[in-house]
């Protein structure tokens, strides 16, 4: 892997997001891996990277945080205090 690898530019990025299960088992470094790329697939990494560029100034919401599977209750806690005495 060349230093290059180590600061590649969005396009080899969104290469390695787009084409992860080609890209994963390639074992090359990103941008050695985004530069054999055959021109189709290097412009689909183009044309994404440009729609994002586009779209900078309208920003997504921010995620909602993901609820925990089990949020503790009053009855759950004391059922827990109960099991312990």
């Amino acid at each position: 892997m060349t230093d290059r690898n180590l600061n590649p530019h969005a396009e080899a990025i969104a290469a390695m997001h787009l084409f992860g299960s080609d890209y994963g088992p390639s074992g090359l470094g990103c941008m050695d891996y985004y530069d054999r790329l055959p021109k189709r697939l290097k412009r689909r990494c183009v044309d994404l990277v440009e729609a994002i560029l586009a779209t900078r100034t309208r920003r997504a919401p921010p995620l909602e945080p993901v609820p925990a599977l089990i949020t503790p209750t009053a009855s759950t806690h004391r059922n827990e205090q109960g099991a312990s005495e």
